[in-house]
C-alpha cells in the first residue's frame, strides 16, 4: 500500500509540473539599441537584444532581456491592455519605450502591436 501511494502521489507530480509548464507562454522581441540601456539594475549594451516575456501559471510577468554580448537582466512587470494610443504603431511592430533619467536611458515600457503591452513594476525605494 505504502508503494502504491508512493507510486501515485509521484505521478501526480509529475502530472502538475507538466501542466505547470504548457501553462506558461512566451513570447520573443528582438530589438537593437542605439545606446547603453539599463533595465532594472544591469546595463545592457549598445547593440541586438531580445526580449522574452515570461506568463508563467501565476499572475507574474518577467522580461528577460539577453544582450548578443552575452549580458542578461529580468525585471518584472505589470500587463497593460491601454498602453499607447500612438499612430507609430505600425504593422506586426513591437515598439520599446525608455526613459531618460539623467545620462542614463532606462527600460520603462513595450507595447506590443494589439496595443498591449508591459511596464515595469515602479521601483519603490
Amino acid at each position: 500500500m505504502k508503494i502504491t501511494m508512493t507510486l501515485y502521489a509521484a505521478a501526480l507530480a509529475i502530472l502538475a509540473v507538466s501542466s505547470a509548464q504548457s501553462a506558461t507562454f512566451v513570447d520573443h522581441v528582438n530589438v537593437r539599441f542605439s545606446t547603453p540601456v539599463v533595465v532594472g539594475t544591469t546595463t545592457m549594451p549598445a547593440g541586438d537584444c531580445a526580449i522574452q516575456v515570461v506568463r508563467g501559471s501565476s499572475d507574474n510577468v518577467f522580461l528577460t532581456f539577453r544582450s548578443a554580448s552575452g549580458v542578461s537582466a529580468s525585471v518584472l512587470v505589470n500587463r497593460s491592455n491601454e498602453m499607447d494610443n500612438d499612430t507609430q504603431l505600425t504593422g506586426d511592430q513591437a515598439r520599446v519605450v525608455l526613459n531618460r533619467r539623467g545620462n542614463d536611458y532606462r527600460f520603462d515600457r513595450i507595447v506590443m502591436p494589439d496595443r498591449s503591452g508591459f511596464e515595469v513594476l515602479p521601483n519603490v525605494e
